[in-house]
């Protein structure tokens, strides 16, 4: 392997702007032609962009420390490599906690990379929806609902905020301008996003349907691109999840003869590989059906990392599962405590596992399911619940029950070097735990 140079032309860095000039579209196009001489500016800035573009790659992917620096300095659709390992933190330990002086419990929490999203069921002061810095002093913006209803799950993708509550599902762009409201008809329960589209499900609503996909970028009241009828009468979906490509479903809800309890649809068209559905044969074999030994039976228990969907259960044999995407098969299923909440990143799937006297996030490796740390939520000698957790790949921020020193928790994620993008488009940070960006 031969010894790369050590200096690269640095040409033109000091010359008047008249004698550096891009040649023109035509030129560019055709190149030099028999006996052009070109201007002495078009060749400037043909070596000084030469120049430019080699010291940008000498010069590496910058390295950081700290995420928030990280966050302040990297430019929409740039990389960057972070490196927060700690000898005195470790995976669990309590990196950060506020008191916020919520009245009411926070039910939901979602993350953006530079920021986190907390819902209640109440109506605390200042609101019942807020988006926070990463910090979590600074208050970023205050969703107001249209209508009534206690919220399920409030989420974000960093330019839209989507929330269900009673028949309803609302969106507001990230500064609290609404862009839409959709009545659904009966009890929403879950809500997931992709990017493109919001994805929600629930009790059977408006035309007996109980999915549906809405344009995140739509504006009022809004036009479904696809519903889904999914069961009988009495039957619920409860939660959701999508990679982008699929959307998969869970709860109680059966159709026809396969009855299913869990399953994967063409997220694109809402298709199924029956028809059960009534949208069409999914012919990109995105679709499955599964009965589950156990129902998921509220929201925020299923999660995806694009290949491997987490599926949490309440007390039975086992409450933790993996399966794959493009099958539904399971992989691997763990026994541990009754799972009421689970989330993802790249390194983690973290099961929520709360009752009245003590609340846990556990984190497991996600091929294997082996336990690799968990945090008890502690005030004192008294155990508290927890009620969701969300990663943006460095901190995972769990909302718990109000105690009298903490409202809201992150803890440390081990962050050893890895390669982080910032999205073109949005505020995120890669790598993510839940939302699958198509154009990344």
């Amino acid at each position: 392997m031969t010894t790369p140079p050590t200096t690269i032309l640095d040409w033109a860095n000091s010359a008047d702007p008249s004698d550096v000039e891009q040649p023109t579209t035509q030129v560019e196009d055709s190149g030099w032609l028999g006996g052009m001489i070109p201007p002495n500016a078009w060749t400037n800035w043909i070596w000084k962009n030469l120049y430019d573009w080699l010291a940008h790659f000498k010069a590496g992917v910058t390295k950081y420390t700290d995420l928030e620096d990280a966050i302040d300095g990297t430019a929409a659709g740039e990389t960057f490599i972070l490196d927060e390992y700690s000898a005195v933190m470790y995976p669990g330990k309590v990196y950060g906690e506020w008191d916020k002086s919520w009245s009411v419990d926070p039910v939901s929490v979602d993350v953006w990379g530079k920021g986190v999203l907390v819902a209640f069921g109440g109506v605390p002061s200042p609101g019942n929806l807020l988006a926070y810095e990463r910090n979590m002093v600074t208050l970023v913006a205050n969703y107001t609902k249209t209508n009534t209803g206690a919220i399920k799950r409030a989420v974000t993708d960093g330019t839209y905020v989507v929330a269900c509550y009673g028949d309803y599902v609302e969106c507001w762009d990230m500064d609290g301008t609404q862009r839409w409201l959709y009545d659904h008809g009966a009890a929403v329960h879950d809500v997931c996003l992709d990017g493109v589209n919001a994805y929600f499900v629930g009790a059977k609503g408006t035309g007996n349907m109980w999915a549906r996909a809405i344009t995140l970028s739509d504006t009022g009241t809004p036009t479904p691109v696809w519903s889904y009828a999914h069961g009988t009468a009495t039957e619920v979906l409860y939660c959701c999840a999508t990679n982008g490509a699929q959307l998969f479903l869970a709860g109680d809800a059966r159709v026809g003869g396969s009855g299913a309890t869990i399953r994967g649809i063409n997220a694109e068209n809402g298709k199924d590989f029956a028809n059960e559905g009534g949208n069409g044969i999914d012919t990109a074999y995105l679709s499955w059906d599964r009965v589950q030994s156990t129902e998921c039976d509220q929201t925020g228990q299923l999660a995806t990392d694009g290949s491997r969907l987490f599926v949490g259960y309440p007390a039975t044999t086992n409450e933790l599962e993996v399966r794959g995407c493009i099958q539904g098969e399971i992989s691997v299923a763990r026994s541990t405590t009754a799972v009421s909440w689970v989330s993802c990143d790249d390194r983690f799937v973290y099961a929520v596992t709360s009752s009245a006297t003590v609340g846990t996030v556990r984190a497991f490796t996600k091929a294997d399911l082996v336990e690799v740390w968990n945090w008890y939520n502690r005030d004192g000698s008294t155990n508290y619940d927890i009620f969701a957790a969300a990663s943006d790949g460095a901190r995972v921020f769990c909302a718990i029950k109000n105690t009298p020193d903490q409202d809201i928790v992150s803890l440390y994620g081990g962050q050893r070097p890895k390669l982080w993008r910032r999205h073109a488009s949005t505020e995120q940070f890669l790598p993510y735990r839940q939302l699958a960006i198509p154009e990344e």
